[in-house]
């Protein structure tokens, strides 16, 4: 997965999980490394908000699973699919 050329935004899905929730929410930016970036603020924003036991946000571009966001105690680890 590359950037956008010339910095045309991409779509990006975002799959929110908590042990009381699933959601998800559409994400565009101009690549990968901002969808992670995003991403990750998106989980460190949700466990601040919400504080759940369990929270983890799958990154998605074009339905295929790019990584995965899981929040550990009390750190957010990337794990790339």
């Amino acid at each position: 997965m590359s950037d956008a050329p010339d910095g045309e935004a991409r779509p990006y899905t975002l799959a929110f999980l908590t042990d009381q929730w699933e959601w998800e929410s559409e994400l565009a930016t101009s690549g990968l490394e901002q969808a992670k970036a995003a991403s990750r603020e998106a989980l460190l924003r949700l466990v601040r908000e919400e504080g759940p036991e369990l929270a983890c946000i799958t990154l998605l571009q074009d339905g295929r699973k790019i990584g995965v966001w899981d929040w550990v105690a009390k750190q957010a680890f990337w794990t790339p699919a």
